[in-house]
């Protein structure tokens, strides 16, 4: 199975952040009401909870159904659509079944109305703890199927950075609710994961465990990793251009931090920025043609853009005053604006559009990402030593928002 991407940017070291609570705004539009039945016979009430849970957030996510919240039960084989139910147009069952060689799952979408047969599909993988990835296959075949959003982000791995200890951190692969956790990395001060390509089986991440930070390449088959640079006061990748031939990087070789851009095969490494303050976090745009990144050239922190052909450099965002992290896609950008109370909030800006549109309404909500060319923005919430993980359904702002047991330092999908 492939893997997946974000990047929580060095921004916040250099710019600070503060931590409140928030509510999300949430419509439902005009999308289809559903009725979820659990047909398992699942005898740990965690795992039970987790399960539903998840057809739930992939149900919402998907931009096609407004799932019942009410957990209940019934049988997978019966041909009949309980009067109950038949308030809503669709009916889904699901039978999850744990297996000594892993685990299967069997799935049916049909009308209530007429108990009509939409979709009918079995799945299997030969890890058991990898189940949430057999209910997001069947979700997103299920939008397929009925020809809507692509939600082929489901399907990816999160890759993450966790601060485990003073001074010590682990990366960790996850799904996107955060219920499949895997350690692939711990020991010392690794940090800053990103997908190095768009097949994703492989990343870089800085090693801060000698006196200089280093820059690495892991091949994910493999397990082999490779040296890339090495640079005095920090060393950050923070994007990869579309054919995974060139990188940018965020580095501070003489003091201030600024923009390089590094070409893979041939470790050649041009400057980019030449700015007095911090440059960091940039990102590709236009094709390639220009970056996005983040400054504090107006004296506090917010977003520029540059030509790679032209020294000038340009206000990105027309939106507040301190913008300290941002994603861009499509000619579509999201970025995290810090409020008159201090809250950082999350807002969606549109070439087409000069009125920026709030995503959150309050709290500190961070370091936002779009999803694989989908409607879907996720974004991070500190809380004290733990963080949350939020989601987005632009299209229809419904939204799902997931614990993590820890502090994440840094995620890329």
């Amino acid at each position: 199975m492939k893997y997946l991407i974000m990047i929580i940017g060095c921004a916040s070291w250099l710019f600070g952040a503060v931590d409140a609570e928030f509510t999300m705004s949430k419509s439902i539009g005009n999308k289809e009401k559903l009725t979820i039945i659990d047909c398992s016979n699942i005898t740990n009430s965690s795992k039970k909870d987790k399960v539903f849970k998840i057809f739930k957030s992939d149900f919402s996510l998907s931009g096609s159904f407004v799932p019942d919240t009410t957990y209940r039960i019934g049988d997978f084989d019966s041909k009949v659509v309980p009067a109950e139910f038949k308030n809503k147009p669709y009916l889904f069952k699901y039978l999850l079944i744990d297996q000594s060689n892993g685990v299967e799952l069997k799935v049916l979408l049909q009308k209530s109305t007429n108990g009509e047969i939409l979709f009918s599909k079995n799945y299997a993988l030969g890890s058991s703890n990898q189940y949430p990835f057999l209910i997001h296959r069947s979700i997103s075949d299920i939008n397929k199927a009925m020809d809507r959003d692509n939600l082929s982000w489901m399907n990816k791995f999160v890759i993450l950075s966790k601060v485990s200890s003073s001074g010590k951190s682990q990366i960790i692969l996850s799904d996107y609710t955060m219920t499949y956790n895997k350690i692939i990395m711990s020991g010392g001060l690794n940090i800053f994961p990103k997908w190095a390509n768009s097949n994703q089986d492989k990343f870089y991440y800085t090693d801060m465990n000698g006196d200089v930070p280093s820059l690495y390449l892991v091949d994910m088959n493999s397990g082999k990793k490779t040296f890339i640079i090495k640079s005095d006061g920090m060393l950050v990748c923070s994007d990869v251009n579309k054919n995974g031939q060139k990188i940018l990087l965020t580095m501070a070789p003489y003091g201030q931090p600024d923009v390089y851009e590094l070409t893979v095969a041939t470790n050649e490494i041009r400057k980019i920025t030449d700015y007095s303050g911090i440059d960091v976090s940039a990102r590709y745009g236009a094709n390639d043609n220009e970056i996005i990144f983040v400054s504090n050239r107006s004296g506090k922190a917010n977003i520029y853009k540059k030509s790679f052909t032209s020294p000038s450099v340009i206000l990105a965002t027309n939106h507040g005053s301190y913008n300290n992290t941002f994603d861009y896609n499509n000619n579509k950008m999201v970025f995290s604006s810090r409020e008159s109370q201090g809250a950082f909030n999350i807002y969606l800006q549109s070439a087409k559009s000069n009125k920026p549109v709030p995503l959150t309404s309050s709290g500190d909500n961070q370091y936002p990402k779009f999803l694989f060319n989908s409607n879907v923005v996720s974004y991070v919430k500190q809380q004290g030593n733990s963080s949350k993980i939020g989601y987005i359904n632009t299209n229809n702002f419904q939204g799902e928002l997931f614990d993590f047991n820890g502090k994440i330092q840094s995620l890329d999908w």
